[in-house]
């Protein structure tokens, strides 16, 4: 199965030799998850892009037909339907910890000679800008429009309402996910995958910065990710309450 959605909306990478699906969720662990697969089963970068790193989209849209295929929720929800349904998990994150990363990571650290990705330059984000500056750029910003570090978590993982990874696991919980991901990875498809190795510090819950946020701008956060909150952190989003 192929699709000729933009790569930025198939967020399902599907493994049919490996009967294994992994949901990207950008700004929770998705670099590490996808160089660990890449490591663990041997995926090399295309032919003509041979310096490729498997966090890129075009490292994994570029492998051979049949070797892993990267699907919108449409086309995923279609797969699961049929016989050689793979068995999928994906990974999410505090939604306040995940928008304050993006910040600091694609606007604060970004480097002068550099500029904002389009997405973000449409939704009136600036070099530099404040985090409640931020807020307000994406709080006014609807997930269609939004670059994709800072779009709901609940609109890449759901299609009609149905949560499609078939396991969710949290940046916050990592160490006990991972390791039901791996259990069921080794008992469903006979494969073993090795704990996950955090490349990037960024994937470790933050210190709880909702304690230090104005209440307006949390307020905007929670508004903007209500449909985060009540399905994939409820405990959270009745303590911020």
């Amino acid at each position: 199965m192929t699709s000729q959605a933009p790569a930025r909306e198939r967020h399902y990478l599907v493994l049919p030799q490996l009967g294994l699906a992994y949901c990207r969720v950008p700004k929770a662990a998705n670099s590490s998850v996808r160089y660990l697969l890449a490591r663990r089963f041997g995926f090399k970068a295309p032919e003509a892009e041979p310096n490729l790193l498997p966090n890129k989209d075009r490292f994994w849209t570029g492998q051979p037909p049949g070797v892993a295929h990267c699907l919108t929720a449409a086309d995923f929800a279609l797969l699961q339907a049929g016989a050689d349904r793979p068995w999928c998990f994906s990974i999410v994150r505090n939604p306040v910890s995940r928008l304050y990363s993006a910040w600091n990571n694609k606007v604060l650290e970004r480097r002068p000679d550099r500029p904002l990705p389009a997405r973000f330059r449409e939704m009136g984000v600036t070099p530099g800008m404040d985090f409640a500056a931020f807020v307000d750029r994406v709080a006014e910003t609807v997930d269609d429009n939004s670059n994709i570090h800072i779009r709901s978590q609940s609109s890449i993982l759901t299609l009609d309402g149905r949560v499609l990874p078939d396991f969710v696991g949290r940046v916050e919980t990592i160490v006990p996910d991972w390791n039901h991901i791996r259990y069921e990875v080794r008992v469903r498809l006979g494969r073993r995958i090795p704990p996950l190795w955090p490349r990037n510090v960024r994937i470790r819950a933050q210190p709880d910065i909702a304690a230090d946020l104005p209440r307006p701008v949390l307020a905007k956060i929670i508004d903007r990710y209500h449909d985060d909150f009540t399905r994939f952190y409820p405990h959270e989003l009745r303590r911020l309450a």
